[in-house]
């Protein structure tokens, strides 16, 4: 039971951080708009493309374990079923985390509510965090192909 509550909490956490890396993309995608359009409202777009940018995310963080399921095994699965399949289950993680019952909403309202430095801190994290998925994606890349030519 007490394994079973921990695993709650990690998972937890994981949304928790997921979540403060979707409201800082959200952040800057109204800013960039109201940048370039000063008539630009709050409207269901740029929730769509910020969301959507997440769903890339989640989906590049498929692709690294895909390369790192290839490089373990030493074979090549590479076919498009089964990076269907990887799609399909990292898509569905990202849409219970932030999408399913408007998670996201609920924690925006907490979000906001942040002192200052707060933000600062975890806006450099959620930076970081999505540079890290970026830059994994070709060395990923790169230890599969290496592996696979042993």
């Amino acid at each position: 039971m007490r394994k079973l509550l921990n695993k709650y909490r990690e998972m937890k956490k994981i949304e928790l951080v997921w979540n403060i890396i979707y409201y800082f993309i959200f952040k800057k995608y109204a800013n960039f708009f109201k940048k370039l359009n000063p008539y630009y409202s709050n409207d269901n777009s740029k929730y769509s493309k910020a969301l959507s940018l997440m769903f890339i995310l989640s989906l590049l963080i498929g692709v690294d374990f895909f390369c790192a399921i290839e490089a373990i095994q030493k074979k090549t699965f590479l076919n498009s079923s089964l990076f269907i399949v990887i799609a399909v289950i990292f898509s569905l993680v990202n849409y219970f985390l932030l999408v399913y019952k408007n998670k996201c909403l609920s924690y925006f309202k907490e979000f906001e509510s942040m002192p200052r430095h707060w933000k600062k801190k975890w806006g450099w994290i959620s930076f970081a965090i999505i540079l890290l998925i970026f830059i994994s994606v070709p060395i990923s890349l790169k230890i599969m192909n290496y592996s696979l030519r042993r």
